[in-house]
């Protein structure tokens, strides 16, 4: 049966697949040179005015299917006009494809092969499954690419500096210190070094691809942060002295998240079993025992530590749920556990978010209202931890949309009462009340990566590049004071750079060759353009799915059976 539908599949694509000339739309409109002409049948085809019909033609000749609406048409050229997009090129002389040069930046791996493309459940969703987050697409674009206009080359040149800055600077730059086989991420101000700063610090060596440093930090981490046996078992002792003695054998949740998730990435990204090993024992852990699980037993949302009273409440800048939905998918144990825990840490950091200024309290409560501790007279505020929560939740939307409605709404509140403060200060009661101190550096990264949840926003927009800009303009910092708002900033650049990705294990992962026009989807049009290759004898791109040396009828027939299993 399969066989059968197969064959009338490719009988209706040979027979009806029609070069467009002016006056003939055929199955494709296919548009090949600058003409006015081509404008015009652009412009009758899609709705589109002639000026951006015009644009669409001149900025790279495409395919336009004959179903597109007048939004989508829209968004392309938008896209195209933005640099996110490049249409698909057909040289109507020879019917040949041309590869266009930013088609190799639409490929879903590295230089090296890891890949960070999308699911099979949405590629066999065709494009239309319910969530758009990048964990399902694969797409990662910059805002500050759409936004601001700033190129390739801008960014990475960012990226750059941010590194050369923070990991190979001067004694008033630098927060790495290579000491050999091992390094560490020092807290400059406290003179110390911490679970914190040291997953930080391999969550940027993992995405910038500095495997070397990466493998330092851990090294030192596991020797002298990473408790193997005793109460504390699995956990890492949140701080040490610069020698790797003294400090405090306990925990700090955040170091937790960020350890598991950087090791994890690790492993897919380069391909190493020991890290995945590593991370697999670090997440059983988290919930060997009731008495002493990361996550409360009964609440499911991160603690504040896992031991004593301090279990009764949380941090909500402890709260991330990317983290927490990639555990309930990748771990090897519990997953039932992740699984309920990244749905009650969405709505954690929901309910700790004040319902008028947006702000968050440095501690609270598992129903999401501030907690007051003795040992800390700001809990109830907002302060050093709370501006976290504000990436937490911006990351969770670009990474994985699920909670959309509820991560606007809190990004509305939050940016429109900096707007109303004019990002003057950085420290407030919950409530808003009682400015203190100067916006700070890690504020204007966090605040940033906020707006992925504005973007789509009607009257949001200058709001949202103002952010941006701020976030881009900002200096890396010197001094004292650099080791913290410093590596803040530095994560929220990744996320905003577009260089902060889910690295996935390649092995699992096969629908991504079908998807040979690279739209994240896998549908009729992925078989077209194959039917064309060889129909053109065009074998410049890499179409043997099968692993023979050729590319032929059985190129199509794996196309079509991936397609027909969806």
């Amino acid at each position: 049966m399969r066989q059968k539908l197969l064959f009338t599949l490719i009988a209706l694509l040979t027979t009806t697949m029609v070069w467009a000339t002016p006056g003939n739309y055929g199955t494709w409109l296919v548009s090949t040179s600058n003409n006015v002409s081509t404008a015009n049948i652009v412009k009758d085809h899609t709705g589109l005015g002639l000026m951006d019909a015009k644009v669409l033609v001149n900025k790279a000749p495409c395919y336009v299917l004959e179903k597109v609406t007048l939004e989508e048409a829209q968004a392309l050229v938008d896209a195209l006009n933005n640099g996110e997009a490049t249409a698909r090129l057909v040289n109507m002389k020879t019917g040949k494809y041309v590869k266009q040069p930013s088609e190799e930046k639409s490929s879903y791996f590295d230089a090296s092969g890891a890949y960070f493309g999308p699911e099979e459940e949405y590629l066999k969703g065709a494009g239309n499954y319910q969530y758009q987050g990048a964990y399902f697409t694969g797409d990662y674009p910059s805002p500050f690419k759409t936004y601001l206009g700033k190129t390739d080359e801008e960014i990475q040149a960012k990226l750059e500096q941010l590194w050369n800055h923070y990991f190979k600077g001067d004694n008033n730059s630098k927060v790495y210190y290579d000491k050999g086989t091992e390094a560490y991420i020092k807290d400059i101000n406290n003179n110390d070094v911490r679970s914190e700063g040291m997953s930080y610090g391999m969550m940027i060596c993992v995405q910038t691809n500095h495997k070397e440093e990466f493998d330092k930090l851990w090294a030192w981490a596991k020797t002298h942060m990473w408790h193997k046996g005793g109460s504390w078992d699995g956990y890492f002792a949140w701080q040490r002295l610069e020698n790797g003695s003294g400090g405090d054998d306990n925990c700090s949740p955040d170091g937790e998240m960020y350890f598991m998730m950087s090791l994890l990435f690790a492993a897919n990204r380069w391909n190493d079993s020991s890290y995945m090993e590593d991370a697999q024992l670090i997440l059983e852990k988290m919930w060997e025992t009731p008495q002493r699980s990361l996550f409360h037993p009964q609440h499911y949302v991160i603690t504040f530590q896992p031991q004593g009273s301090q279990r009764d409440f949380s941090d909500p800048s402890y709260d991330l749920p990317a983290f927490v939905d990639l555990f309930s998918r990748w771990s090897d144990t519990n997953k039932d556990k992740w699984e309920t825990a990244a749905s009650k840490t969405r709505t954690h950091l929901y309910n700790s978010s004040n319902t008028t200024s947006g702000l968050f309290a440095d501690y609270s409560n598992y129903d999401g209202t501030p907690h007051s501790d003795s040992f800390n007279s700001n809990s109830t505020k907002y302060m050093y931890d709370a501006m976290r929560c504000a990436m937490n939740f911006g990351m969770d939307y670009y990474l994985f949309g699920v909670d959309n409605k509820r991560q606007t709404e809190m990004a509305k509140r939050l940016i429109d009462f900096f707007e109303k403060d004019e990002y003057k200060h950085a420290r407030f009661n919950w409530d808003g009340s009682n400015p203190t101190e100067s916006y700070t550096l890690g504020e204007k990264g966090c605040n940033a990566v906020a707006c992925y949840a504005l973007m789509d926003e009607p009257g949001y927009d200058e709001k949202v590049k103002k952010n941006l800009q701020m976030a881009w303009e900002a200096k890396p910092m010197t001094g004292q004071y650099r080791y913290y708002d410093g590596l803040v900033h530095y994560l929220s650049m990744l996320h905003l750079c577009g260089s902060f990705k889910i690295w996935k294990n390649k092995s699992e992962y096969t629908g991504w060759k079908y998807d040979v026009n690279k739209d994240s989807k896998v549908n009729v049009a992925d078989v077209v353009d194959v039917v064309n290759h060889i129909k053109n004898k065009d074998y410049s791109v890499d179409y043997d799915f099968i692993g023979d040396g050729k590319i032929d009828s059985q190129e199509i027939d794996a196309v079509v059976k991936y397609i027909l299993e969806k």
